[in-house]
């Protein structure tokens, strides 16, 4: 006989805040990153069931670039490293061993940028081929209005929305 070491009666951690995660000067180098970003944003795509990439405005109307390591944001990747082993380490144990290029998406109410609901784990298809096990997001700014970020758990007690 195996016992289970799922407590049907505990709710799982699917998500957590971290807050004050940037200092002061932190954020300044935001601003600078922020600057150089915009410039190489592009309407974001989506990839259909064959795999090609698509733009359809019924699923996602932002801009998108990739932060690629270097050029200055070395700090970046190992503080956003550090804080994903630690929340891992707490509570999923996930066997991690690379951080995807970050991705700087930018919503523009004149657009009436949204993203709908979408799946960021599992066997996705991706530019680097990855297996996506564990996502993170980072507000860069606090200076907007209307829009949530909503997640959505499916538990063994039944599916939840909750708003960020």
């Amino acid at each position: 006989m195996v016992w289970s070491l799922y407590d049907a009666e505990k709710e799982p951690f699917s998500w957590f805040i971290i807050n004050n995660f940037f200092n002061e000067e932190e954020f300044s180098l935001i601003d600078q990153l922020k600057e150089r970003q915009r410039a190489d944003v592009k309407p974001a795509g989506i990839k259909d069931i064959t795999g090609n990439k698509a733009t359809d405005n019924k699923v996602r109307r932002s801009g998108v670039s990739f932060i690629d390591p270097g050029n200055g944001t070395e700090w970046l990747y190992r503080k956003a490293t550090d804080m994903v082993n630690h929340v891992n380490n707490l509570n999923y144990c996930f066997d991690l061993f690379t951080l995807n290029p970050l991705q700087y998406s930018i919503y523009k109410s004149d657009d009436a940028g949204f993203y709908d609901w979408h799946t960021d784990g599992g066997l996705q298809s991706n530019r680097y081929k990855i297996i996506r096990k564990l996502s993170f997001s980072i507000l860069m700014t606090d200076d907007f209005e209307g829009g949530k970020f909503q997640i959505k758990t499916n538990t063994v007690k039944g599916n939840n929305v909750e708003t960020v």
